[in-house]
């Protein structure tokens, strides 16, 4: 398995189709959106590749004090087959400081599942209130969770301190986008 960036890929395609049937229009930026984050030194968006045949899509950021995994999806006709585990292992293994990522409520079946599967990889959810900033003026903002790995206990991350980063550098939105929490 090797992560690849999308601008070295032969797979963008892949990329773009499993992006968007992934995520609901809500939950997702516009592709071009994407295409231009290219250019952000803090962003990465990777094609997971085994044997010349992509597996999955990564968009990862790093912030100020933690990773932020803005999306992760593995092709729908080979989910689980331990790839989405092994990704977040091989980050497990790589980055030494705590990893963030948003998840839907536990309200269906398959949320529960996407939360559980995180957290048998050792992430904890945080239970504050917490609204996703809509990504462009015709998406809606969506309640979900935050979900924190800590590697190692050096780090000490607020709840304030991984939304405050996130609206600013992920979202673009002021801090006070959202007071509740």
């Amino acid at each position: 398995m090797k992560f690849v960036e999308y601008q070295k890929s032969t797979f963008k395609h892949f990329a773009q189709k499993l992006y968007i049937s992934a995520f609901i229009p809500d939950e997702r930026r516009e592709f071009s959106q994407i295409l231009h984050l290219l250019n952000t030194d803090n962003f990465k968006f990777y094609i997971v590749e085994d044997s010349l045949k992509p597996l999955a899509i990564l968009l990862l950021w790093h912030l100020d004090a933690f990773y932020y995994i803005e999306h992760l999806a593995v092709e729908q006709n080979i989910r689980n087959n331990k790839i989405g585990t092994n990704i977040i292992q091989y980050l497990q293994n790589k980055i030494f400081e705590p990893i963030v990522l948003e998840v839907e409520l536990p309200l269906s079946i398959e949320a529960q599942r996407r939360i559980s599967f995180y957290q048998r990889l050792g992430f904890t959810i945080l239970n504050n209130y917490y609204l996703q900033p809509p990504y462009s003026t015709n998406k809606n903002e969506v309640e979900m969770k935050i979900m924190l790995y800590e590697n190692d206990t050096h780090y000490s991350l607020s709840f304030e301190k991984i939304k405050e980063t996130i609206y600013t550098m992920v979202y673009n939105k002021s801090y006070k986008y959202n007071s509740i929490g």
